[in-house]
């Protein structure tokens, strides 16, 4: 409690322009003390700060309709996944697509979309992305090859080089989508 009375008093001589009095070990030591203290605090939230945005910040969007390719005469359902980094780190996204949880007596289903090339491709080990980059991966799915998922809850999905996974959930039902085609395909 002492200490706190030395402190005190080198305060108010240096702000009121008395002249400061000769320190002893005791105001010394004190007085480095609460230096550190307060610089070690300081210090520690800046690390805090710095920690806290050094992260990876990954935002998934995207979108599922049904889509007919005339040209092949292709029908199925088009995934279109995009994954933004807002973070500092670079992440590297190995992997996107469609993904259909494991229920009971139900396989897993992972239909992985097709990354839309660019520089940011790393040969084989997925892409990369910086600071704001946004990656793009699409595909068209052909109906029977997902029949036996469109009654499951389902999600957008996209997994990082550690195994990461990143998922949304969009408003579009898979069933509705299969029925509304059914619609569209019947002749009027």
């Amino acid at each position: 409690m002492g200490g706190f009375f030395i402190v005190h008093a080198l305060f108010l001589s240096l702000t009121s322009g008395m002249a400061i009095p000769p320190l002893t070990d005791e105001a010394t030591k004190v007085l480095i003390a609460a230096w550190g203290a307060i610089t070690g605090s300081i210090a520690i939230l800046i690390h805090i700060h710095n920690w806290w945005k050094d992260k990876a910040r990954v935002v998934i969007t995207g979108e599922v309709c049904w889509k007919q390719c005339n040209r092949t005469n292709t029908k199925g359902i088009q995934v279109v996944v995009e994954v933004v980094n807002h973070g500092r780190r670079v992440i590297v996204i190995k992997k996107a697509g469609l993904m259909f949880p494991r229920v009971k007596g139900e396989p897993f289903g992972v239909f992985q979309a097709r990354h839309q090339a660019d520089e940011t491709e790393i040969s084989g080990s997925g892409v990369a992305l910086e600071e704001g980059r946004l990656a793009r991966w699409e595909s068209l799915f052909n109906l029977p090859s997902m029949e036996r998922y469109l009654h499951r809850r389902w999600f957008l999905f996209a997994e990082d080089t550690y195994g990461n996974l990143y998922k949304i959930r969009p408003q579009t039902d898979l069933k509705s989508l299969k029925e509304t085609a059914d619609k569209l395909a019947q002749p009027s």
